[in-house]
């Protein structure tokens, strides 16, 4: 059996992470290979030279341009123009295609209806069951693109080739509500395979001390690879901040790429971190206390994964698939109540603080375990091979 692996990058956002990380965790006996736009790392195959490299920023232009009339109120990619990245994978003789985020026109939906072989599309966000945008609620506008982005789609569930894998119920659910229940169809495989040599417990004092940090205030984190991103909700956290700036007990940190945004924290407690690599990303979710996700609509963001395996409680928004790895490890409030998050830093004590950090940390052991995500996914590649 012979797997493919395709994602737009094997190194960049939470989903594209995530993907590469399951494929370096399968069975090394499994033929298996990592096929990309986008390359960092030596085990993945770059599939484009410098000039289909231009070609894709030119059909990521015809987007916008396209988009810019059909603008909605969440991210939104179409690929709809050819990419020529199907006939390269073809030239690998696998058995079954495993997509990934393959948006930034990695591989347009035509492409996906002409292939015959089988086809496991892992759901990162909701794209692969929306029009155009990753993610849809009731303000989202429905318009003759997203209604004709949403045939094509439902086209490729229906393929008898096609099968899906969940990383949470909430977007198992997601799926069945819009395109109707197939049980031999959707796979459930909750949860990220998080590294806990990197993400893990370590000395606070000795890490604040290195990044110039408070030794003894309470840190909140917050972190997006993206903070621009509205999705992320960082004017709840700037929010939460600003009420807390005559309280020095607390110390504010964002962690991600702050590019053309002011992001108008009013409290001298305070400080930003640019994005950093993911070793040095592990430094700053153990050194904190506390994390905060504002995000108003999320699948599983990998950054409470990341938090609760470094020993961190979370504290997170209504907002998706998050309560199903917070449970009782953290906090989960109603989606953009914000004040209700600050009643909870406000009555937070150390004990039990400590509590929730040993839990979180136990919690991710048993269910983020790069192995055992990687060897759910080999019974499902190994069940759909079977039919």
């Amino acid at each position: 059996m012979k797997i493919v692996f395709f994602a737009f990058s094997d190194n960049t956002g939470g989903a594209c992470k995530a993907a590469f990380s399951i494929f370096a965790n399968i069975n090394k006996k499994i033929d298996k290979s990592y096929t990309c736009i986008e390359k960092k790392n030596k085990a993945s195959i770059k599939l484009v030279n410098t000039i289909h490299t231009y070609y894709l920023h030119i059909l990521r232009l015809l987007e916008k341009i396209i988009i810019f009339f059909y603008k909605n109120n969440f991210h939104q990619s179409l690929n709809l123009f050819p990419s020529g990245s199907l006939k390269k994978i073809k030239k690998i003789n696998y058995d079954i295609l495993n997509l990934h985020w393959i948006n930034r026109s990695s591989l347009s939906i035509f492409e996906i209806l002409k292939t015959n072989k089988k086809l496991v599309i892992s759901l990162h966000d909701m794209w692969f069951f929306n029009g155009s945008v990753h993610y849809s609620n009731s303000s989202t506008k429905k318009n003759l693109l997203e209604n004709y982005i949403l045939k094509l789609k439902k086209k490729i569930y229906e393929k008898k080739n096609c099968y899906y894998v969940a990383h949470s119920e909430w977007m198992m659910q997601k799926l069945i509500n819009k395109f109707g229940f197939k049980k031999k169809k959707i796979f459930l495989n909750k949860f990220y395979p998080i590294n806990f040599k990197i993400f893990k417990p370590r000395n606070k004092i000795g890490l604040r001390k290195k990044h110039n940090l408070p030794l003894q205030k309470k840190i909140i984190l917050f972190s997006s690879s993206d903070i621009k991103d509205e999705r992320k909700g960082i004017k709840y956290f700037i929010k939460i901040a600003n009420h807390f700036k005559n309280d020095a007990s607390f110390y504010f940190v964002t962690l991600g790429n702050s590019k053309n945004i002011n992001l108008s924290i009013k409290n001298k407690n305070y400080s930003h971190i640019e994005f950093l690599s993911h070793n040095k990303s592990a430094e700053i979710y153990s050194l904190s206390d506390l994390y905060v996700c504002t995000s108003i609509i999320d699948n599983l963001p990998l950054t409470i994964l990341e938090s609760m395996s470094s020993g961190l409680p979370v504290i997170t928004f209504d907002n998706g698939g998050s309560k199903e790895a917070v449970m009782d490890n953290g906090y989960i409030v109603k989606n953009r109540d914000y004040l209700a998050i600050i009643k909870i830093l406000s009555n937070l004590k150390k004990k039990q603080v400590q509590r929730l950090s040993k839990k979180s940390r136990i919690f991710a052991l048993n269910n983020f375990h790069p192995s055992k995500i990687a060897n759910n996914y080999i019974k499902i590649f190994q069940n759909i091979n079977k039919n």
